[in-house]
Parts: C-alpha cells; sequence; structure tokens
C-alpha cells in the first residue's frame, strides 16, 4: 500500500491508525 501511504503523506499519523485497522481486517479476510 505504498500508493495509499505516499498519498496520504501529510495525515501519516491519522492515516496510520486507519491504514493499520483496514490491513488488519484485509489481512483475516484474506487468511
Amino acid at each position: 500500500m505504498d500508493r495509499v501511504e505516499g498519498f496520504v503523506l501529510p495525515e501519516n499519523k491519522a492515516s496510520q491508525k486507519v491504514t493499520g485497522k483496514a490491513g488488519f481486517v484485509k489481512e483475516g479476510l484474506l487468511s
């Protein structure tokens, strides 16, 4: 998700939390 991280670079902190949650759920669905 390099594109997402780079896109919201200014909002890295807030985005990081959201991306972390989304990533966690995504991994759960893929697993």
